[in-house]
This record gives structure tokens, sequence and C-alpha cells, in this order.
């Protein structure tokens, strides 16, 4: 009995630490697509000029 709660309670934990990556992951990629939307708007601003 023991041994089943204890595969459960890790499988949570795997689980809570799987959405925790992904929304790291998320994070990054919509401060990267930011950034590069603020390097393309530079680079358009630099031939404008």
């Amino acid at each position: 009995m023991a041994r089943l709660l204890l595969a459960d309670s890790s499988r949570r934990l795997t689980r809570e630490r799987q959405v925790a990556i992904a929304a790291s992951d998320a994070a990054f990629a919509e401060e990267l697509a930011e950034r590069e939307a603020q390097a393309r708007q530079r680079q358009q601003n630099q031939r404008e000029s």
C-alpha cells in the first residue's frame, strides 16, 4: 500500500514538473519572439533612416 502511494505521488510530481517545464518553455519562446520582433523593427528603422 505504501509503495502504491509513493508511486502515485512521484507520478504527480513528474506531472507537476512537466507543467512547470512547459510553462517555462512557453515564457522563453514568448520572450524570444518579442526580442526577434524588436530586432526586425530596429532593422526596418535603420533602413528607413
